[in-house]
């Protein structure tokens, strides 16, 4: 069962994806920490949010999934033009899924 945070972040974000595909996916990471890059977006969500570093969600096109040990943590959203390195996210690795 997916932690109640992710689904949470889930919900507000209004990205569908299953409980089982998203555990899945975790279950594939081979590294402690990863982030997953699960999807593009055309449009970024929430686009007015025009000083960044004011906002309190997290914005932009892609939907990247943070994997802990094998498991979904939460879900995030990072701007096309942010860096996509673990050193970024602060995880041991990335893996576009």
């Amino acid at each position: 069962m997916l932690p109640f945070h992710v689904q949470k972040r889930l919900q507000e974000r209004k990205v569908g994806f299953s409980e089982l595909l998203l555990e899945a996916i975790a279950r594939e990471c081979d590294e402690q920490d990863t982030a997953v890059l699960i999807k593009e977006l055309d449009t970024p969500i929430f686009p007015d949010a025009l000083d960044y570093y004011d906002c309190v969600q997290s914005n932009g096109e892609l939907v990247i999934l943070i994997v802990r040990n094998k498991k979904p943590i939460t879900v995030m959203f990072r701007r096309k033009n942010q860096p996509f390195t673990p050193e970024a996210l602060k995880v041991d690795a990335v893996k576009i899924w």
